[in-house]
């Protein structure tokens, strides 16, 4: 933990290339094609993803974003089936508890862009954390099951290598509200492309005690669907958030524009650390 502490320290922080090809998406309204004047590997896009025919359309969009058609290592994924396997890496977080956000919306999810000093490490490898969003229906499916909400932590690593954490976010039993959710949720319906300072927010409050995990190597969710043996790291246990909460998501930003179907699982495995 002293190197991993020391190191975040001292890393400089690098370009947010993750979230511009991944899970943000685009500026709400976003169209079918490239608009002139545009870099073409970032074509807005919308969702559903798939045409009539149900072939994926994003390919369609540019040149860029071919392996969302082509790839065999793309997400989400089904989680059913995975396999302990004794020996995983360990799973440490140092994320801050008590910081401030820039939050921004696209029109499909909000996404909170995040100071440097907030670190992720599997085993010796670690990653910095750049930004956390939400998914109205869980992306990913535990036995076929969708959680209301799915959050995605993405973290990239000094050489550039991207690592992702989903997090479930389910009803609470008792109807309580997270508190770290509401910071955030306070303003859902004013966030656009200009950034909003949200404060105090701690992150590691918005994971699970327990960090029993499930992971497999997949890719980011949207164009370009970057593959790169990101790795994954789905936590087994959920999060909560009031019923009130889950609907006010769902009312700014409804299923079909939040996420999008899962993906074949070819040749890979998922393993599990419990």
């Amino acid at each position: 933990m002293k190197r991993l502490v020391s190191a975040c320290a001292s890393i400089a922080v690098l370009p947010l290339l993750f979230f511009a090809l991944s899970c943000a998406g685009a500026p709400a309204g976003g169209g079918h094609g490239r608009v002139p004047g545009t870099d073409p590997c970032k074509v807005p896009f919308t969702y559903p993803e798939l045409d009539a025919a149900g072939q994926n359309r994003w390919a369609a969009l540019s040149p860029c974003y071919s392996i969302c058609r082509d790839g065999r290592q793309q997400s989400p994924v089904d989680l059913s089936g995975a396999v302990f396997t004794p020996g995983l890496a360990p799973l440490v977080f140092h994320y801050a508890t008590n910081t401030t956000v820039s939050v921004t919306s696209d029109g499909h999810t909000i996404k909170a862009t995040v100071p440097s000093g907030s670190q992720f490490a599997i085993g010796p490898d670690f990653y910095d954390l750049k930004e956390f969003h939400f998914h109205w229906g869980s992306e990913h499916r535990r036995d076929g099951i969708q959680t209301p909400l799915e959050m995605h932590l993405v973290n990239e690593s000094p050489s550039g290598r991207a690592a992702a954490v989903g997090v479930f976010i389910v009803q609470d039993p008792r109807d309580v509200e997270n508190p770290e959710l509401d910071k955030l949720w306070q303003m859902l319906d004013r966030y656009g492309p200009t950034p909003i300072p949200v404060a105090n927010i701690n992150i590691q409050a918005l994971l699970p005690a327990d960090l029993a995990s499930i992971r497999y190597t997949g890719s980011l969710t949207t164009p370009a669907c970057k593959e790169d043996g990101l790795a994954w790291t789905v936590l087994h246990t959920p999060i909560f958030a009031s019923q009130g909460q889950i609907d006010r998501f769902r009312r700014q930003f409804p299923i079909s524009n939040s996420r999008q179907p899962l993906k074949p699982l070819n040749d890979r495995s998922v393993r599990k650390d419990f």
